[in-house]
């Protein structure tokens, strides 16, 4: 249950420029911070790196096709949108829940009438994951749009929260080390030459195992499909079998 103070300074201390329970001071914590926010950012669309996925339900509004999801949209939708979709399914009361098919722009559009409705389910969902700037929200669109009351379920990555100094936030067992491991590594760019050679090799190393270490836990805890847990760019376990 670590604060990104105590991240923050445990990784200073991995790169030397912190005494072993010193206090770094604001500016340095505070680069830190924005360091470790943004290595948590790219973490949650890198599905090797995320360590969870979350099912959240969303009463639909009847008779509509599209709906906007993020802070400025319309309840129950106003919320954190996710950065991963991996199954959305169709609910309502008395009838057997149905997976929706998650399509792409060009199919979606390519239905003559998108305005088409039907008594009985949806059967296909787009999310446009073009964020809008101003208002931090997205469109989804379910097609064909029905008459009746239904809920939306998505299996969605985890948000991936906004650390701060202070606040004592919950990380699965054993993700502690690692994560301020990584942490060491990237704050390497930022402490440049104030970092001796030596130590600095030491931290790259720890650090890439670092994410290694994480990858592997996820694809066990997670029973993640082979390969997903891989370094992004490296190619696939059976590149050049003949």
């Amino acid at each position: 249950m670590p604060t990104g103070q105590q991240l923050i300074n445990g990784a200073l201390t991995d790169i030397m420029i912190l005494e072993q329970g010193g206090t770094p001071n604001a500016s340095d914590s505070t680069s830190a911070l924005n360091e470790l926010n943004n290595q948590w950012d790219g973490w949650g669309i890198d599905d090797g790196l995320i360590y969870g996925t979350l099912a959240k339900s969303y009463v639909w509004p009847l008779n509509t096709s599209t709906v906007a999801i993020g802070p400025a949209a319309a309840a129950p939708f106003n919320v954190a949108p996710p950065t991963r979709v991996y199954e959305a399914y169709f609910a309502t009361p008395n009838v057997p829940r149905r997976k929706l098919k998650l399509i792409p722009r060009e199919l979606y559009f390519d239905h003559a009438d998108l305005s088409a409705s039907s008594a009985l389910a949806p059967e296909e969902l787009y999310i446009g994951w073009g964020i809008d700037g101003a208002t931090g929200d997205f469109n989804m669109s379910a097609w064909p749009m029905v008459s009746v009351n239904w809920t939306l379920e998505l299996e969605q990555a985890i948000p991936f929260f906004t650390w701060d100094l202070a606040t004592n936030f919950f990380v699965p067992p054993g993700y502690k080390d690692p994560i301020q491991k990584a942490l060491a590594y990237r704050l390497l760019s930022q402490f440049g030459s104030a970092v001796q050679p030596q130590v600095a090799e030491v931290v790259m190393r720890l650090g890439m195992a670092a994410e290694a270490r994480i990858r592997e836990m996820n694809r066990i805890n997670r029973l993640m499909q082979p390969g997903m847990e891989r370094q992004p760019g490296s190619p696939p376990p059976d590149a050049g079998a003949k």
